[in-house]
């Protein structure tokens, strides 16, 4: 706190030539990319730009950054062969991240960007704690002692900052254990979730309005299904010509009337003619660049969740990820041209939790159940939720919201945007849009650790600590190559939550049966996606668990035959093939 204290106190404006006199951007964040009154202030064109300039006043509201902030240097000095990667996930190395109002070395892991080796990324692997002050340390095996920054701890550059930096390298030295002199650089920032969009959107919903059948259909479906209905319901909107949000100074988005939202029905044969008031309600959160029909409505059933459900007697109710379902595809190609345009994005995955939040509302307070498309079969009292990658994702940031949900799947989830989509096989084309607007890596490498900024209000870390004690099951597969292990495990690291059988990471092992929060793994064994900052080699990893019949079992199970207990339906520890 006194480092925080002493940073205000400091009345030198934001340095245009940053730590290392270099550039702003060159080592990010830092307690330089606050203004004098400690709010985050980036000017647009320290940000790569194609057309859109980067609307950074959005940002204005946040006292400090992302708690899965990634840190950047990009300097010539860096010792890159010292930076060892995922493989040292950590307390110790040479680079470290420390918490200076509690004293915790933060675990986290330091790795070189592929395209440039010039480029250092730090990535906290659990929550950081908002409200507090973060140091990264660099040891002199990753970087020597510049002239630049020892001109700041002597007083010659950055007039009123020698005492901020002297203390913080007292600081860091006696956190780590290295001597001052083993300190290459060390530079702090604040934390602020940055979470206040949601929060208003959220708190200031109303429960959703009427609905409208557009089509039902009882012909032409996959097995297993008795009937589906698309139509919509009312909203209540925060986005302006349905693209983006009005934020003020506060970060708090101005409503904009109402709107329709998205609304799919899934009934199963299975539970047809069931005793009325019996059956249990599901929301389905669909993948990435998908919608609920995709997956329900697909006659080859190629994902086996029209099977999963009808097995499951379940009545499952969707709507939209907006930002990322399939109707907005020609969206982020623009988007990815144009990443100044990324509020297009996370303001409607903000719209659409609050759209999922509605709708519970319609299902538990409002009429929905009454309506005669359900033959009066639901269950209105039991809530369950089940999301698919995308759906695993964006559920947790929901659940997170809301109590109303009994017990959840997430299915190949995670967490951390600016860590887990650059090394997303599914991020390969848009990383190619992308690069055609910023070709130097170490510009969109600054790119992608800025933008989670943008990302908080729609990541699931933002939220890991209203997720610690949820009947949760997280289903991870092992070597994912959509969806990185390394977001998986933070989040449940941060949350809090035990792995089932085996070791992962650090995580607590529990043995099943088990009550939940529990990761449980599954392993494809197709072999390790590309390492590194760069999208995975495709293997089908992320798609191949959920139809093995183990996965399916532990859903069911977990959701209605014994809710919230997780069991294991493989003959070894893990499931792998051999458990198909």
């Amino acid at each position: 706190m006194l480092l925080w204290l002493s940073l205000l106190a400091c009345t030198d404006p934001i340095a245009e030539v940053g730590l290392l006199g270099t550039g702003p951007m060159e080592v990010f964040p830092t307690a330089h990319h606050l203004d004098a009154d400690g709010h985050v202030a980036l000017e647009p064109e320290w940000l790569p730009t194609v057309d859109t300039p980067w609307d950074t006043e959005r940002l204005g509201f946040r006292e400090g950054f992302s708690v899965a902030q990634t840190a950047i240097l990009r300097d010539e000095h860096l010792k890159a062969e010292a930076i060892l990667g995922p493989a040292n996930i950590g307390t110790d190395g040479p680079v470290w991240m420390v918490d200076l109002d509690d004293g915790r070395l933060i675990p986290c892991f330091a790795e070189v960007d592929v395209l440039d080796d010039q480029v250092l990324l730090v990535r906290p692997m659990e929550t950081l704690v908002d409200g507090h002050q973060v140091a990264v340390v660099l040891s002199t095996q990753a970087i020597p002692r510049l002239d630049a920054f020892t001109q700041i701890l002597e007083g010659q550059r950055f007039q009123g900052w020698a005492e901020h930096y002297q203390a913080l390298l007292s600081r860091s030295s006696s956190l780590t254990g290295l001597s001052e002199d083993e300190i290459g650089l060390v530079f702090d920032f604040p934390v602020d979730a940055g979470t206040e969009p949601m929060d208003h959107a959220v708190a200031s919903t109303h429960p959703a309005g009427d609905w409208t059948w557009l089509d039902e259909d009882t012909t032409n479906l996959p097995e297993g299904t008795y009937k589906q209905l698309t139509g919509t319901f009312t909203v209540d909107n925060w986005l302006v010509d349905d693209l983006r949000m009005e934020l003020d100074g506060e970060g708090t988005p101005q409503a904009q009337g109402t709107a329709q939202a998205h609304l799919f029905v899934h009934i199963p044969e299975s539970v047809r003619g069931a005793e009325p008031g019996t059956v249990p309600v599901l929301i389905f959160g669909h993948g990435l660049l998908q919608s609920p029909e995709g997956f329900l409505a697909d006659k080859d059933d190629s994902s086996n969740f029209v099977e999963l459900f009808d097995r499951m007697g379940v009545i499952v109710i969707a709507s939209e990820w907006r930002g990322l379902c399939r109707d907005d595809l020609a969206d982020v190609v623009w988007v990815a041209n144009d990443m100044g345009r990324l509020p297009e994005v996370t303001d409607r995955l903000t719209q659409a939790v609050a759209n999922n939040l509605a709708l519970m509302e319609l299902i538990q307070d409002g009429a929905l159940l009454d309506d005669p498309a359900f033959e009066g079969l639901a269950d209105g009292e039991t809530l369950l939720y089940y999301g698919v990658s995308l759906g695993g994702i964006m559920g947790a940031v929901t659940l997170a919201q809301t109590e109303r949900v009994d017990h959840g799947v997430l299915h190949v989830g995670g967490g951390a945007w600016s860590l887990t989509f650059p090394r997303s096989a599914n991020w390969e084309d848009f990383e190619g849009l992308v690069e055609e607007g910023v070709p130097a890596s170490r510009d969109r490498q600054l790119l992608y650790a800025a933008m989670q900024l943008y990302w908080d209000p729609v990541d699931s870390m933002s939220y890991a600590g209203a997720l610690s004690d949820r009947s949760l099951l997280l289903q991870m597969s092992v070597e994912d190559d959509e969806v990185t292990n390394l977001g998986t495990t933070m989040l449940a690291h941060s949350a809090g939550w035990s792995a089932l059988n085996v070791p992962v990471w650090d995580l607590p092992i529990v043995e099943a049966p088990t009550s939940a929060p529990v990761l449980a793994p599954f392993d494809a064994e197709l072999g390790d996606p590309e390492q590194g900052n760069q999208p995975a080699l495709r293997t089908g990893a992320h798609r191949e668990p959920r139809m093995w019949e183990a996965a399916k079992l532990q859903s069911i199970s977990f959701l209605v035959e014994e809710p919230g207990v997780v069991e294991h339906y493989c003959v070894d520890a893990v499931c792998t093939p051999l458990d198909r």
